[in-house]
Protein backbone atom coordinates (compact mmCIF):
# COMPACT_ATOMS: atom_id res chain seq x y z
CA UNK A 1 0.00 0.00 0.00
CA UNK A 2 1.32 3.41 -0.93
CA UNK A 3 2.25 6.03 1.99
CA UNK A 4 1.53 9.70 1.09
CA UNK A 5 2.52 12.48 3.31
CA UNK A 6 -0.63 14.33 4.27
CA UNK A 7 0.50 18.64 4.00
CA UNK A 8 -2.56 19.15 2.47
CA UNK A 9 -5.76 20.25 5.45
CA UNK A 10 -8.79 20.38 2.39
CA UNK A 11 -11.14 20.69 5.65
CA UNK A 12 -9.24 23.78 7.21
CA UNK A 13 -8.36 25.12 3.52
CA UNK A 14 -4.21 25.10 4.17
CA UNK A 15 -0.89 23.87 3.47
CA UNK A 16 0.65 22.40 6.50
CA UNK A 17 4.20 22.58 7.25
CA UNK A 18 4.76 23.80 3.54
CA UNK A 19 8.47 24.67 2.32
CA UNK A 20 9.32 27.30 -0.36
CA UNK A 21 11.66 26.25 -2.98
CA UNK A 22 15.80 27.49 -2.20
CA UNK A 23 17.06 28.38 -5.34
CA UNK A 24 20.45 30.39 -6.69
CA UNK A 25 18.60 31.33 -9.64
CA UNK A 26 14.85 32.00 -10.89
CA UNK A 27 13.46 28.62 -12.11
CA UNK A 28 12.75 28.25 -15.48
CA UNK A 29 8.98 27.79 -17.30
CA UNK A 30 7.61 29.83 -14.06
CA UNK A 31 3.59 29.79 -13.81
CA UNK A 32 1.67 32.79 -11.80
CA UNK A 33 1.80 32.54 -8.42
CA UNK A 34 4.80 30.28 -7.99
CA UNK A 35 6.97 31.00 -4.96
CA UNK A 36 10.55 30.62 -4.28
CA UNK A 37 13.70 31.76 -2.46
CA UNK A 38 16.65 32.89 -3.76
CA UNK A 39 19.55 31.72 -1.63
CA UNK A 40 22.23 33.81 -3.65
CA UNK A 41 20.51 37.35 -2.17
CA UNK A 42 18.29 36.27 0.32
CA UNK A 43 15.56 37.64 -1.02
CA UNK A 44 11.64 36.29 -1.68
CA UNK A 45 10.06 36.21 -4.72
CA UNK A 46 6.89 35.75 -6.67
CA UNK A 47 5.87 35.14 -10.27
CA UNK A 48 3.09 37.40 -11.39
CA UNK A 49 2.26 36.12 -14.96
CA UNK A 50 5.01 37.91 -16.84
CA UNK A 51 8.19 38.69 -14.16
CA UNK A 52 9.59 37.71 -10.48
CA UNK A 53 8.55 40.23 -8.15
CA UNK A 54 10.77 40.45 -5.07
CA UNK A 55 8.37 40.42 -2.12
CA UNK A 56 10.19 42.62 0.14
CA UNK A 57 9.24 45.78 -1.90
CA UNK A 58 10.62 48.57 -2.18
CA UNK A 59 9.32 52.21 -1.59
CA UNK A 60 8.46 54.45 -4.28
CA UNK A 61 8.78 57.74 -2.60
CA UNK A 62 8.86 59.57 0.30
CA UNK A 63 7.73 63.24 -0.29
CA UNK A 64 8.83 65.51 2.32
CA UNK A 65 5.43 67.60 3.38
CA UNK A 66 4.74 71.06 4.71
CA UNK A 67 7.36 72.16 7.88
CA UNK A 68 9.50 68.69 7.22
CA UNK A 69 12.53 68.33 4.73
CA UNK A 70 14.13 65.37 3.50
CA UNK A 71 12.53 62.21 1.52
CA UNK A 72 13.99 60.10 -0.98
CA UNK A 73 13.05 57.12 -4.23
CA UNK A 74 15.49 54.55 -2.58
CA UNK A 75 16.90 52.53 0.17
CA UNK A 76 16.74 54.08 3.65
CA UNK A 77 15.27 57.27 3.68
CA UNK A 78 15.07 60.40 6.48
CA UNK A 79 12.30 63.63 6.83
CA UNK A 80 13.23 65.76 9.34
CA UNK A 81 11.52 68.68 11.00
CA UNK A 82 12.46 72.13 9.20
CA UNK A 83 13.53 74.73 11.38
CA UNK A 84 11.47 77.87 12.29
CA UNK A 85 12.45 81.47 13.28
CA UNK A 86 12.36 79.94 16.81
CA UNK A 87 15.26 80.09 18.80
CA UNK A 88 15.67 77.25 21.25
CA UNK A 89 15.42 78.07 24.72
CA UNK A 90 13.04 79.07 27.54
CA UNK A 91 10.58 81.86 27.45
CA UNK A 92 8.84 83.49 30.25
CA UNK A 93 9.71 84.82 33.70
CA UNK A 94 8.86 86.07 37.14
CA UNK A 95 9.00 89.64 35.14
CA UNK A 96 8.09 88.49 31.39
CA UNK A 97 5.09 86.44 29.82
CA UNK A 98 6.23 84.14 26.70
CA UNK A 99 4.32 85.27 23.46
CA UNK A 100 3.98 82.85 20.47
CA UNK A 101 3.14 82.49 17.35
CA UNK A 102 1.84 79.17 16.39
CA UNK A 103 0.93 77.89 12.64
CA UNK A 104 -1.19 76.14 10.96
CA UNK A 105 1.01 72.73 11.34
CA UNK A 106 1.44 73.44 15.43
CA UNK A 107 5.02 74.56 15.04
CA UNK A 108 6.05 77.56 16.92
CA UNK A 109 6.98 79.97 14.40
CA UNK A 110 8.13 83.48 16.74
CA UNK A 111 8.18 83.62 20.60
CA UNK A 112 9.19 86.25 21.97
CA UNK A 113 9.03 87.65 25.88
CA UNK A 114 6.87 90.42 26.49
CA UNK A 115 7.83 92.23 29.71
CA UNK A 116 5.24 92.75 32.65
CA UNK A 117 4.23 96.32 33.39
CA UNK A 118 1.93 97.39 35.66
CA UNK A 119 1.26 101.15 35.76
CA UNK A 120 1.86 103.50 38.78
CA UNK A 121 -0.84 103.44 41.12
CA UNK A 122 -2.91 100.20 39.06
CA UNK A 123 -3.08 98.45 41.90
CA UNK A 124 -5.04 99.92 45.02
CA UNK A 125 -6.49 98.25 48.23
CA UNK A 126 -3.32 96.09 48.94
CA UNK A 127 -1.25 95.30 51.55
CA UNK A 128 2.61 95.66 51.43
CA UNK A 129 4.78 92.45 52.51
CA UNK A 130 7.31 93.46 55.73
Amino acid sequence: MPKYLVNVDLNQNQLVKARIENLASAPGSPVAGQVYYNTGNATLYFYNGSAWVDCGGDIQAVVAGVGTTGGGTTGSVTIDLANTAVTAGSYGSATQVPNYTVDAQGRLTAAANTTIAVASGAVTDFTEAV
